[in-house]
């Protein structure tokens, strides 16, 4: 597969976001933001539609598996506010309830149950 242009990215980005209901993001929506933060906004911007428009949309695992890997790497990294992002995701996308929780159970064993309990909590 080859690297998209900035263009195509951004368009494939939409059309991943659009499927498990993740919004686009935008910069400075209220106008009161620096330059210099703006530009790291745009670095930030530019690795988001590098990671859904090229990554995501690759044709090698399907967008249920995509999130079930995303529900388990965020669970692990205990970062609990984009975990609760991901579980609505994965239910938009059609993976069951008692499956996210499952996936939380199994990863009881590899992250700890302190995480994996957290991430149990998010996804009630």
């Amino acid at each position: 597969m080859s690297v998209l242009s900035q263009e195509k990215r951004i368009a494939a980005e939409r059309r991943v976001r659009e499927q498990p209901g993740l919004p686009m993001m935008s910069s400075n929506p209220t106008g009161s933001v620096s330059e210099e933060t703006l530009q790291v906004e745009r670095e930030i911007l530019g690795a988001q539609a590098f990671a859904f428009g090229e990554i995501w949309s690759r044709p090698g695992l399907d967008i249920k598996t995509r999130c079930f890997i995303t529900l388990a790497v965020l669970t692990a990294k205990y970062q609990m506010g984009p975990l609760e992002d991901y579980v609505r995701a994965s239910l938009r996308v059609g993976i069951a309830p008692a499956d996210i929780l499952e996936a939380m159970l199994q990863l009881c064993s590899y992250t700890g149950l302190t995480a994996a309990s957290e991430g149990m909590n998010v996804a009630r």
